[in-house]
C-alpha cells in the first residue's frame, strides 16, 4: 500500500500533467482556428515558380490589404491575370512602385535605380535564361514603373510567363495575396490550368513542416 503522502504526489503529478495537455490542445486549437481564418489556402500550379516551389505544393497567402501594402522585392506575391477573372499566378516581386529597372541580357543581372541587385534564390545558369524569351520591357533595356506598378519574375527564367514574357507590368489592383508558407503537397489535383495558382482546391493534403516565406 502507498502512503498516503505518495499517493499525494502522485495525484498532483497526474493533475499538472494532464493541466499541460489541456492547455497545449488549448492552444494549438486556438492557433489552428487562426490560421484556418486568417489565411487563405493556395495551391501552386505548373513549375514557373521552379525550384522555390514544386507543382501541387500546398500553403497559405495573406490576402489582408495591409500586408499587401507593405510589399518588400523578392515577395512571392498572388496575382489575378486578367483582372476580374478566375485565373491566378504566382511570381516573384523584383521591382517595387517608382523603380527603375533593367536585366542584362546576356547574364540576367538585376539592376535597379542603378544598384546592382544580388538574386540568391536562383543560379546563375538560371539566371542566364531571364531574357531566353522575346524580350518584352526590361531586358537589355530600361523601365521606370509608376507609382501602382509592380515588375514580377517566376523563379523558372525561361519557362515562365511573368512580367517580361506575356503578362506586363502588375498594378495593385491585380495583387490577390502574398505567399506566407508551404505547409504540404496536394493529393488529388481536380485543377485545369496548366500553370499559375489555385485557390480552395485541395481537398486531400499530405502535410510537412512548413516553409515560410
Amino acid at each position: 500500500m502507498l502512503e498516503p503522502k505518495t499517493k499525494l504526489k502522485i495525484k498532483k503529478a497526474f493533475s499538472a500533467v494532464l493541466n499541460v495537455i489541456f492547455v497545449t490542445f488549448m492552444v494549438l486549437g486556438c492557433v489552428l482556428i487562426f490560421h484556418n481564418l486568417y489565411f487563405t489556402p493556395v495551391k501552386i500550379v505548373g513549375s514557373s515558380m521552379y525550384p522555390t516551389l514544386n507543382d501541387n505544393d500546398f500553403g497559405v497567402m495573406d490576402t489582408h490589404s495591409s500586408r499587401i501594402s507593405r510589399l518588400e522585392r523578392f515577395d512571392i506575391v498572388i496575382i489575378n491575370y486578367p483582372l476580374g477573372s478566375d485565373y491566378f499566378i504566382i511570381k516573384r516581386v523584383i521591382a517595387l512602385p517608382g523603380e527603375t529597372v533593367s536585366i542584362e541580357t546576356a547574364t540576367g543581372d538585376l539592376t535597379v535605380d542603378g544598384n546592382a541587385i544580388e538574386q540568391p534564390f536562383i543560379t546563375d545558369t538560371v539566371k542566364t535564361r531571364t531574357c531566353n524569351q522575346t524580350a518584352g520591357i526590361a531586358c537589355n533595356t530600361s523601365k521606370t514603373l509608376t507609382e501602382d506598378q509592380y515588375y514580377v519574375l517566376g523563379d523558372n527564367r525561361g519557362n515562365s510567363t511573368d512580367s517580361e514574357h506575356g503578362v506586363g507590368l502588375i498594378s495593385v489592383e491585380q495583387l490577390k495575396g502574398v505567399l506566407f508558407a508551404i505547409e504540404g503537397v496536394c493529393r488529388e489535383d481536380g485543377s485545369t490550368a496548366s500553370d499559375g495558382a489555385h485557390l480552395k482546391t485541395c481537398p486531400t493534403r499530405s502535410y510537412r513542416w512548413p516553409t515560410f516565406y
